[in-house]
């Protein structure tokens, strides 16, 4: 058990935990808090539907996982936790993917710590240790878990530490130099640790993700031990691209090789050779090829994940982590550096553009549950790195685009095209009786139909009739939602797929009749213009006069 903390700053009374572990815990620095409501002295609240407990003390919080707060009771004051101080957390990240597959629900990577992470520009917390939960098997079988008391984290690196013991060894092609923002997410990956970099689309990742391969390479063959690099990607594209930016830019970097799903070309004799340093493979290849027992993880001596965050949802990643994961809880407790079969476990870098929020309405406590699933899943120790330190130079070189909203005219709403088409459908509602008042060729008119056509099919009474009129209705619909955004005969296009049955019942002859009748009307019509489309043209013309290099596409 761990006894109080005194907190110089805080002489609040301790707050009562639950673990099934001692916990060593270190306060430290101030994060972003997620309320300014929270008043008045220490508490501690459950917030529903949420699998955290909130620990809160003169407005500073801490996060926690409920199913860390059971077993023998520790005591710990607030302080004990990674606290933040109320700052505005609008800069959060874009909302992403939140799951847990069964078998990693309780996202045990961190046997030796948990660490809460930075959320993109927010740094949201950090705690040295988290006890994990039990991490349950395929078979639901609870698996022995490490004691965290046992194992050590190392400090989070100084990348100024990192630079000066490498950077002057060794140096990308034709001179190419890491910008500073490049330097500070390397800094973790240099000294050797689990961790997330974090950077927008455009601003160096791999070139980051490269120099850490490099690094990890020359200093393993100085160490004389075993070097075998993993370069993951989710697709087979990603991996020809990944491949050449890594020959591009790092020197030395011809032992590279492209592995693919596509490729009948087994892994295990370059993983287990000398011809090959670094594998570029899909991750449902490397998956395949570990679930096989062709190689195990210990094989490697690196892996580094492109796009990282699909680690946060069911997906291969995960599949892929499993191992890694069950690997690190089979070893001894005080076995530093971990082994497995005497042999060490990988790195593991991860990098990605967008960790995500979670799932459903993002808050910070969402946010926090989220990404620390990610970590766990990667095992990401060391948390998530964003740029802190260098983050006016990534302002500089970040792709931002320029928005323009060009605003064009509309059809008539006295277009005869329109109002042919109107009065067909009109028609047809007076026969059912129902009229929604909604704008016919809207969504919420589509909405309605399919409400409709739902609510028939599942009555007692025949509704064979008025499901046919909805179906006709939905028809015409479609045809002025295309007429509103494409041209004349696209519209028409969509009526002349309607199947009609002559030699039937009168109904069928109404339906019939109805048809042709506006069939005929809108084949008397002349073709007019669409206004949209024109202006979309104009648009068009104008970008490919200034460049005429350029590639777009259109969501309609």
């Amino acid at each position: 058990n761990v006894p109080p903390q005194a907190d110089a700053g805080n002489q609040s009374l301790p707050t009562t935990l639950h673990s099934e572990a001692a916990c060593p815990t270190t306060p430290s620095g101030p994060l972003d808090n997620p309320s300014h409501d929270h008043q008045g002295g220490d508490e501690t609240k459950t917030l529903v539907g949420t699998d955290h407990t909130i620990v809160n003390s003169q407005q500073k919080f801490a996060v926690a996982p409920k199913a860390a707060l059971r077993g023998p009771e520790i005591h710990a004051t607030p302080s004990s936790f990674r606290e933040y101080e109320s700052e505005s957390h609008d800069r959060l990240a874009d909302p992403g993917f939140q799951g847990n597959r069964k078998g990693h629900e309780t996202q045990a990577a961190c046997a030796s710590t948990m660490p809460l992470l930075a959320v993109q520009n927010s740094i949201v917390a950090q705690t040295q240790c988290i006890p994990p939960r039990e991490f349950v098997s395929e078979t639901n079988t609870p698996m022995p878990m490490t004691s965290p008391a046992t194992l050590q984290q190392k400090p989070l690196s100084n990348p100024e530490e990192s630079k000066a013991a490498f950077s002057t060894e060794l140096s990308l092609q034709n001179g190419i130099r890491l910008r500073g923002y490049q330097e500070e997410l390397a800094g973790p990956g240099l000294q050797g640790e689990n961790y997330i970099f974090v950077a927008p689309t455009g601003t160096g990742k791999t070139l980051v993700a490269g120099y850490v391969i490099m690094h990890h390479l020359n200093k393993m063959l100085k160490e004389g031990r075993r070097r075998k690099v993993a370069f993951v990607t989710p697709t087979r594209q990603l991996t020809f691209q990944q491949k050449k930016m890594l020959r591009e830019y790092i020197p030395g970097m011809t032992r590279v090789l492209v592995i693919t799903g596509a490729s009948c070309q087994p892994m295990h004799p370059l993983v287990q050779g000398d011809e090959v340093d670094v594998i570029v493979c899909t991750a449902g290849k490397l998956r395949r090829e570990l679930k096989t027992k062709a190689i195990e993880i210990t094989d490697f001596s690196l892996i580094v994940a492109d796009e990282c965050h699909h680690a946060g949802r069911p997906s291969n990643y995960c599949d892929i982590m499993e191992f890694y994961i069950r690997s690190k809880l089979a070893m001894p407790a005080s076995t530093l550096p971990p082994l497995f079969g005497g042999r060490p476990l990988p790195q593991i870098v991860g990098l990605t553009a967008s960790p995500g929020a979670g799932r459903g309405k993002s808050n910070i406590v969402t946010v926090i549950e989220h990404q620390l699933s990610l970590c766990a899943n990667m095992d990401a120790t060391s948390g998530i790195v964003t740029v802190q330190r260098n983050a006016a130079e990534l302002e500089e070189h970040r792709n931002s685009p320029r928005k323009y909203l060009e605003v064009g005219d509309e059809r008539s709403p006295n277009d005869r095209f329109i109002l042919h088409v109107n009065s067909a459908m009109e028609t047809l509602e007076h026969y059912m009786g129902n009229n929604p008042c909604l704008a016919r060729g809207s969504s919420g008119y589509g909405t309605w139909l399919q409400k409709e056509k739902e609510a028939a099919e599942n009555r007692e009474e025949d509704e064979r009739k008025r499901i046919s009129v909805l179906d006709r209705l939905s028809v015409y619909s479609q045809c002025l939602m295309t007429y509103s955004d494409f041209r004349h005969e696209d519209a028409v296009s969509v009526l002349e797929e309607v199947e009609e049955f002559r030699d039937q019942t009168d109904f069928e002859h109404f339906l019939f009749g109805v048809h042709t009748d506006l069939m005929e009307k809108l084949s008397r019509l002349p073709k007019t213009p669409n206004p949209l489309l024109e202006h979309m043209e104009t648009i068009l013309r104008d970008q490919f006069a200034r460049c005429p290099q350029s590639k777009g596409i259109f969501f309609v």
